[in-house]
């Protein structure tokens, strides 16, 4: 109270003595005197947001939305526990088992384990063409669960196969800490759906389940031949090596390139081994009568928008899943982006081209009939009726379906050069420093390895000279703009100061470095072509190559966001078209035109999370929207696109509020309170 009394005489002090000064002064002000020099131009103002403005609300941990807490920046969405199966003992008969397993976290064995589920099926051969499948010893029949087309809530199940279920049980821990076992009795119980024959000599599968609906605990699954039999238990630990027949396809490190981490029936179904053992041939879902088997069921989701007959299963009572917007994020003949023969834990992969069958090919060619009756808007199989899947092979061989699936460029989407682009070398031999002024130089080299030099420009001519010739210089990563004197024209009439064209190739002279470039790494893009882009119908698509340098420093910069072909694979962008670019899925790339100088192109830290939010912004500036994208999973694990060692999107730095309105600039009221902060919408 005394500081606030002292504070209050001074204020009334100081009005005092300022009204003296007004009072002692009289007479008439004069006229106006001339203008005085210009003065020194002052600091240059704040051009966007700063750390202080947005992290001061939304820094990591703060009172208000908080990005770590909020964004799931750091921590893996995976399973948080490891469960690995020590011993499954089979009596003999089949009529139970007890199963052994451990539970740890990553520090330490889990105690006090609750519930968990345990599923055991047996691989069959397939017969007629057919490929093995799984066949779970415990299966039901399905009730409707919810109101569907084509059936009542509450009423009798749809005639269907059996469904794969799983044994609940109560875990009995062991003397050793984490170790629990679990009895199941009645394996080939009478009250299942269908009765399971048991086959001993026949590759089986146990799998433990341990976790709810909800984030993902933990799993595990073990193949093994119960047939070796040792006091009349068939004991999985003495038998494991003796399995030859698999049925593996798709391992799920394939999945989790796009999907994060495989999280379904409400996230604690996060393993192929797992999925195989319910989704069986033939099971079909109870409301909708839709097939939920393995094979039509993730090839249908994953071509949901291309499909010529709508997929969507009502599911247990958790209402419609309609994948009719699905858009796959590659090319869809890439049918090794899932099958990869190359994994030894995918001995199986490669019966997507070596064992056709209807099911698999008709899942995504689902507008063949393979019956005698032809369905409105569905083609007869050209192959005549097939009751079985025994004749698939003689039409339709290994080398003809690899065939069938294998993508040749059309000539206007092939690159007319190869590309080359070297630099003069910095002086210290890993970076330049300020001073410095490297020199680009460009080989074009044809299809029969001959450098191209011509200095003609006639567009529209195969041979007529080079009609694009573009060379963009940019950076650094975290934040790049145009930086010396890049993005210029290197065709032979080009004005631009610093182009050279010889006989060897095409040179530019960048400026020299100056010491306000930060420190990283920055990149050069060059784009020509030879014929052109005359229209969108009349163009040869652009010959691209990219190079990294280092300014400032020899220590490679990562990437804000990293690797983009785990999800969207060796494809190109902005390949074709009267404005074709022809870039590969590298942010690298991108930045020539969508960086952070509010040039051509829309930056690309709104621009891809735009496009990933399914955001309705049209934030390219061309009204497009992408309110279709089904992002394969949860939007805000942000850290399955910001997988390099960067962190410069776990903060709020200068510019990176164009990341937030990618995901919430159509949410009422977000660009109005970004713009309202400083930011930069």
């Amino acid at each position: 109270m005394k500081n606030l009394k002292q504070f209050r005489r001074c204020l009334l002090t100081g009005f005092f003595g300022l009204s003296l000064a007004l009072t002692g002064c009289s007479g008439d002000d004069g006229a106006a005197g001339p203008a005085g020099p210009a003065g020194a131009e002052g600091p240059a103002g704040p051009v966007t947001e700063t750390d202080e403005s947005c992290n001061v609300c939304h820094g990591d941990g703060d009172f208000l939305v908080s990005l770590g807490d909020d964004h799931d920046l750091g921590a893996e969405y995976f399973a948080t526990h490891d469960v690995t199966i020590t011993d499954f003992d089979v009596v003999t008969g089949g009529t139970n088992a007890v199963v052994t397993f451990t539970v740890a976290d990553a520090v330490a064995p889990v105690s006090g384990l609750g519930d968990v589920k345990i599923a055991f099926a047996k691989l069959v051969e397939g017969t007629g063409g057919d490929a093995d499948y799984w066949v779970n010893y415990v299966n039901k029949f399905e009730t409707t669960g919810a109101t569907s087309p084509g059936s009542n809530n509450g009423s009798a199940a749809l005639a269907q196969a059996p469904k794969g279920d799983k044994f609940s049980c109560t875990p009995v821990a062991t003397v050793n800490a984490g170790e629990y076992t679990c009895t199941i009795a009645d394996l080939t119980a009478s009250d299942a759906a269908v009765a399971v024959t048991w086959e001993p000599t026949l590759t089986h599968r146990v799998a433990v389940y341990y976790g709810g609906h909800g984030d993902p605990v933990g799993q595990a699954a073990v193949d093994f031949i119960p047939a070796t039999i040792v006091d009349g238990l068939s004991d999985f630990t003495t038998a494991q090596s003796d399995v030859t027949v698999t049925r593996d396809i798709a391992t799920v490190a394939s999945c989790n390139e796009c999907h994060g981490a495989l999280a379904g029936h409400g996230g604690d179904r996060i393993t192929v081994k797992n999925c195989v053992i319910c989704h069986n041939p033939g099971t079909q879902d109870a409301n909708s009568g839709i097939v939920v088997d393995m094979t039509s069921m993730i090839h249908k989701i994953h071509r949901g928008a291309d499909l010529t007959q709508p997929y969507t299963i009502w599911g247990h009572n958790d209402g419609e899943h309609d994948f009719t917007e699905v858009l796959y994020p590659e090319d869809l003949t890439n049918c090794e982006k899932c099958h990869t023969a190359a994994d030894t834990e995918t001995p199986d992969a490669d019966n997507w081209n070596t064992v056709p069958t209807m099911n698999a090919c008709g899942s995504c060619h689902d507008n063949i009939s393979f019956d005698a009756t032809v369905p409105a808007g569905m083609v007869a199989h050209s192959g005549n009726v097939q009751t079985n899947n025994s004749g698939c092979v003689f039409c339709h061989s290994s080398a003809a379906i690899i065939g069938y699936h294998t993508v040749t460029p059309a000539a206007a989407d092939t690159p007319e050069f190869d590309v080359t682009i070297s630099m003069s070398a910095p002086a210290n031999g890993t970076h330049y420093v300020t001073g410095e002024a490297p020199v680009v130089t460009v080989t074009l080299a044809g299809v029969d390895g001959s450098v191209y030099t011509s200095t003609d420009t006639t567009e529209g001519v195969v041979g007529g000279g080079l009609a694009n010739a573009d060379l963009d210089v940019y950076g650094p990563r975290a934040h790049a703009v145009p930086v010396l004197g890049g993005g210029v024209s290197m065709l032979a009439t080009s004005t631009d100061t610093g182009v050279t064209a010889t006989s060897t190739g095409y040179t530019f002279q960048m400026d020299a470095i100056t010491d306000d470039l930060a420190p990283g790494t920055y990149m050069v893009r060059f784009e020509g072509g030879d014929y052109g882009a005359i229209a969108g119908d009349d163009y040869v698509t652009m010959s691209t190559a990219l190079k990294t340098f280092q300014i400032g420093t020899a220590t490679e910069e990562p990437k804000v966001a990293g690797d983009c072909t785990g999800c969207h694979g060796d494809n190109r962008m902005h390949l074709q078209g009267a404005h074709p670019h022809n870039a590969a899925f590298d942010t690298d790339e991108c930045l020539a035109c969508h960086d952070f100088s509010g040039g051509y192109g829309t930056p690309l830290v709104q621009r891809v999370h735009a496009v990933h939010s399914a955001s309705g912004l049209g934030a390219d500036g061309h009204d497009r929207v992408w309110t279709e994208i089904t992002y394969p999973q949860d939007v805000a694990h942000c850290q399955t696109c910001h997988n390099s060692d960067s962190t410069a999107f776990t903060g709020v730095p200068n510019g990176y509020t164009l990341a937030c309105v990618g995901c919430h600039g159509d949410v009422a009221g977000a660009q109005d309170h970004i713009a309202q902060n400083g930011g930069d919408i």
